[in-house]
């Protein structure tokens, strides 16, 4: 029995694909027919790396939104993340608009959170204010 160098790379194409019939990446259709459910969850970051390094990969929904906040991490410029995605230059402003307000946010959350228990445990207790959550006052 022979077997395929391209495992991976098949498999990934046949489930990118739709593909239900014959043995693709090592794997028969009864065998692929749950990946093929959760295809738009799969999150691998061996392919959202080399995305990064400029392979053209076909991503899946999760893998698009690791590439806009690795790249939002790693100070990729937004023309070169448009590239990678494919996208306009706007679009991938906007995407960077976003995960930056997404980052804000969840930091503003912690905060609050620790600024609770904090008060909780103290005798009095600290009330917050608008102006902790990062609006204007």
């Amino acid at each position: 029995m022979r077997t395929c160098l391209g495992d991976r790379a098949c498999l990934d194409a046949a489930l990118e694909t739709g593909d239900t019939n014959g043995i693709r990446g090592g794997l028969t259709e009864e065998e692929r027919e749950p990946l093929h459910a959760k295809i738009n969850d799969r999150l691998d970051y061996s392919r959202v790396n080399a995305t990064l390094a400029g392979r053209d990969i076909h991503l899946t929904k999760a893998e698009r939104r690791a590439v806009v906040l690795a790249g939002y991490r790693q100070d990729v410029p937004v023309e070169r993340l448009a590239w990678l995605l494919k996208i306009t230059p706007e679009h991938a402003l906007k995407l960077y608009r976003e995960t930056r307000r997404a980052i804000r946010h969840r930091q503003i959350a912690e905060k609050a959170a620790r600024t609770a228990s904090a008060a909780h445990g103290a005798a009095g207790t600290e009330q917050l204010v608008r102006d902790d959550f990062g609006t204007a006052a």
